[in-house]
């Protein structure tokens, strides 16, 4: 299990950011796409986070959580947002192999559509999550929407012992990714694409790979890649599957004006997320609608980053992401 697992849940902020960036997404694709008549399913954890807010912001009930584990699918059956919400002990290969199988036999009998959240944290895991990926997206429809987590953090990987140099610890990480997911690593990979910015960029190119030998070539069309820190640094791809339905076009110039869409596999963003205290937190909402970013930056009487942010850094960070700052007043709490 991967360090950000081991951290409790309401103290890893920016993961709960991405969470709630996720579901922003999902609410911005509503214009393009009705998504109350699809059923959302992921592993959820035990306090079903994510269930809770996709049902609070868009109301659908067609919410299914599973997980391997029976104490914690007896936590999620008492922690459920709503009584119709279906809990079941599953793993991951056992749902991805039939989801609509999974449904079925929850209860769930109908849907529109899928919105599914794959959630992984262990790093030496790769080659067993893409597998379970390309499964999956085998069972999706024309305007599902999928979404996977993975343990971005270069140094997690296996093969980088403490006694090697730089560069034999870099080829040895390497073996160890051909040999996990190597029938779609680019051919111009390198082992020195293994750094903080460069394996979540060989991340996103791994899954553009996988989802063309699921469902063919630009059937699967990226929303939005992110890279965070979890304990770990994680990359999380948001897609949906586009099979050319000239019924059910799916045009999402809408989305172009958010400032974490990902038009390309190459359009990765990082989330650098200030953990707020209350009194923090209530400043910043004060200031967030008057102020421009670099006055916003300069008016602190705090450094929200802790030092490892210029103010100009900081002014650059509000401004990119200043349609998104309306979120740290519900997700950026550490008391």
């Amino acid at each position: 299990m991967s360090a950000g697992a081991s951290i409790p849940y309401h103290l890893r902020t920016a993961k709960m950011a991405d969470r709630s960036f996720f579901v922003e997404l999902l609410r911005r694709l509503e214009r393009v796409r009705r998504l109350d008549d699809y059923v959302y399913a992921s592993m959820g954890g035990y306090p079903m986070a994510d269930h809770h807010r996709v049902h609070r912001v868009l109301g659908i009930k067609r919410l299914f959580c599973f997980d391997e584990d029976p104490k914690t699918v007896a936590r999620q059956k008492f922690n459920k947002p709503i009584p119709d919400c279906k809990c079941a002990e599953l793993t991951t290969e056992e749902f991805v192999s039939d989801p609509a199988y999974a449904y079925r036999r929850a209860g769930i009998l109908d849907w529109e559509g899928q919105i599914v959240w794959l959630d992984y944290t262990r790093p030496g895991e790769l080659g067993q999550n893409v597998e379970e990926f390309v499964r999956l997206l085998a069972a999706c429809d024309h305007g599902d929407i999928i979404r996977i987590t993975l343990n971005a953090n270069e140094r997690a990987i296996k093969g980088g012992s403490d006694k090697l140099s730089k560069a034999e610890k870099l080829a040895r990480r390497f073996a160890w990714l051909e040999g996990e997911v190597g029938q779609y690593i680019p051919e111009d990979a390198k082992p020195v694409d293994l750094t903080e910015i460069g394996f979540p960029a060989l991340l996103a190119r791994i899954i553009r790979a996988a989802a063309a030998d699921a469902l063919g070539n630009e059937t699967v069309r990226p929303l939005s890649l992110v890279r965070y820190a979890d304990g770990q640094q994680m990359f999380a791809a948001s897609m949906i599957v586009d099979k050319g339905d000239p019924e059910r076009p799916i045009e999402l110039g809408k989305l172009r004006a958010w400032s974490l869409l990902s038009s390309t596999w190459s359009e990765i963003h990082p989330i650098k997320i200030a953990a707020l205290t209350s009194r923090e937190r209530d400043l910043v909402a004060r200031l967030v609608p008057s102020l421009r970013p670099e006055k916003l930056a300069s008016d602190l009487p705090f450094d929200p980053f802790d030092g490892t942010m210029s103010r100009a850094q900081i002014a650059e960070h509000f401004s990119k992401y200043q349609d998104l700052l309306r979120f740290y007043p519900d997700v950026l709490v550490v008391d």
